[in-house]
């Protein structure tokens, strides 16, 4: 365990948070990480997901939490606004696009929102590195068109 501390705390202060498969990859059993959650020598944030005692939740946790155990969802709408800054209106639930075939996560927190798009939709998002961990998002909003609306051309 002595050996395996420097690693776990390089890869703590490498991404702020971890999910417990990246922790038993870097060589930590199940029982040590129940120990070390025990003893205090880290924190369990969720099902799966764990941080340093010091880690302090920030504004986006609930984005991290769905980006850590989820890693190809991409956020989008209300998220994605919130996100950027682009509205003050703060959503109860995570707003996730996937494609049209993929099987939704199932997290118990947060509420996620899941909305299917194509996956050349879903695959042309922008994407970036911020709150300690890989992000994409998708401005991408489409509307079904409804017999009843009138065509645009003009």
């Amino acid at each position: 365990m002595a050996v395996l501390r420097p690693r776990v705390d390089k890869l703590l202060e490498r991404g702020g948070t971890l999910r417990s498969r990246d922790l038993v990859r870097a060589g930590l059993t199940r029982i040590e990480l129940s120990r070390m959650v025990a003893s205090g020598r880290l924190l369990r944030l969720g099902r799966g997901l764990y941080a340093a005692p010091g880690y302090e939740p920030g504004e986006h946790q609930s984005l991290v939490a769905v980006a850590k155990r989820a890693p190809k969802v991409v956020f989008c709408l209300l998220t994605a606004l919130r996100f950027h800054d682009l509205t003050t209106q703060a959503p109860h639930e995570v707003w996730i696009a996937i494609g049209n075939k993929a099987h939704p996560p199932r997290l118990d927190y947060p509420p996620l929102r899941v909305v299917r798009y194509s996956a050349p939709r879903v695959s042309s998002s922008d994407s970036g590195r911020t709150i300690g961990i890989p992000w994409s998002s998708t401005s991408a909003i489409t509307f079904p068109r409804s017999p009843s609306m009138p065509s645009r051309a003009a």
